[in-house]
């Protein structure tokens, strides 16, 4: 499942073929793409976000990949919460490009919204034969 997310209009084409050549080099199977244009609203209030979510929570999908961090959350506590709700949905959220290409990253290699847990880890490898879906 891939979710993407920015402000009207940005075109978000170039980051779902990033996104979608990233998951492929890893054997990933991509379920969906979802792509909305709901700029600075919270995670709560945007319902692609709500619907790729709903996906990994139906098994339809295993994880959610997006771009940047940013098309989650641009705070950390947000982010963590989507992250955590993904995970009790059966999945996990993974993170293509973690942080601003300039500037200290807001998010810290040894935060715990940037590590990745052992269950996680163990998922991301066996969807690596099987993909996610």
């Amino acid at each position: 499942m891939i979710y993407l997310c920015g402000e009207p209009p940005t075109d978000t084409a170039a980051r779902r073929k990033e996104c979608t050549g990233y998951a492929e080099a890893f054997g990933w199977e991509i379920a969906d793409v979802i792509e909305e244009h709901a700029g600075l609203l919270p995670p709560h209030a945007r319902t692609g976000l709500a619907q790729a979510v709903e996906q990994v929570r139906s098994g339809h999908a295993k994880a959610l990949l997006t771009a940047r961090r940013s098309m989650i959350s641009t705070t950390p506590q947000q982010y963590a919460e989507v992250a955590r709700e993904v995970e009790n949905a059966g999945g996990f959220l993974h993170v293509m490009d973690s942080g601003p290409a300039t500037g200290e990253d807001p998010y810290p290699r040894d935060s715990p919204t940037h590590t990745v847990d052992e269950p996680s880890r163990a998922r991301m490898t066996a969807t690596r034969t099987g993909g996610i879906r």
